[in-house]
């Protein structure tokens, strides 16, 4: 009887041990777990970029996206200088479709002419250049405002026919008096166009750019007229990010 009497005395006296060793382990265990949670998360941020990993964009940064461009230029070409007897105002278009990533630009650009009050005479006139786009954007204020040096380079062409009443109607030199025309001018020449722009994204997807520039066709004689600035106010619609 007695031992049966110590035997139950001692179970429990060393279940109580063991429920007071266990009480003891368990809060000890997780605040050394904590602790070195802790540490490792001081050590983490160490070798963390805050700038990096930041989810506001930056102030400055490399362009990418892509858009298509109308743009209406002004030059200060005078077509007397392609015929002297041309007269009134050259106004230039272009539509430009180019892709940006990380800063770098790739594009193409197709322009052309009109003339206003040009004479009656006049059966053609087509003067204009297309080619490949360069450049490199940069946007600054988050985006908002970019700008982009760039360089074009293509063909230019020139195309002037004109009739000749004074020709046509002379029973001496046309007695057929068949329609003359005068073929003034018609040539092309290997050109480049550097220039600089600002633009502006007043909302998505829609950006306003201004942008000066200077025609250089690289053939000689004639061709050196042609070189004078010019100045574009565009509208461009795609992407900005």
């Amino acid at each position: 009887m007695i031992s049966n009497t110590f035997y139950y005395t001692m179970t429990t006296l060393l279940s109580v041990c063991l429920l007071l060793l266990l009480e003891l382990l368990v809060p000890a265990t997780l605040l050394y777990s904590q602790s070195t949670d802790e540490e490792d998360f001081v050590e983490l941020e160490d070798f963390v970029d805050e700038d990096e990993f930041s989810m506001k964009p930056r102030f400055s940064r490399p362009s990418s996206g892509g858009g298509v461009t109308l743009g209406f230029n002004l030059t200060a070409l005078k077509p007397s200088v392609l015929d002297p007897s041309l007269k009134g105002d050259l106004v230039l278009r272009n539509i430009d479709v180019y892709f940006v990533h990380n800063g770098l630009l790739l594009g193409g650009s197709w322009t052309t002419s009109t003339l206003y009050d040009a004479p009656d005479n006049y059966d053609e006139f087509d003067f204009g250049y297309r080619g490949v786009m360069l450049g490199y954007e940069q946007g600054l204020y988050y985006g908002r405002l970019k700008i982009r040096p760039s360089i074009f380079l293509g063909q230019m062409g020139v195309k002037l026919i004109k009739s000749r009443p004074d020709i046509t109607f002379d029973t001496i030199l046309n007695p057929s008096r068949r329609e003359v025309l005068e073929r003034v001018w018609e040539d092309e020449s290997f050109m480049l166009r550097p220039a600089f722009g600002i633009g502006f994204w007043p909302i998505d997807l829609v950006q306003l750019r201004v942008e000066a520039g200077f025609l250089y066709p690289m053939q000689g004689r004639r061709w050196e007229e042609l070189r004078e600035p010019i100045y574009s106010f565009q509208f461009v619609f795609g992407s900005n990010r």
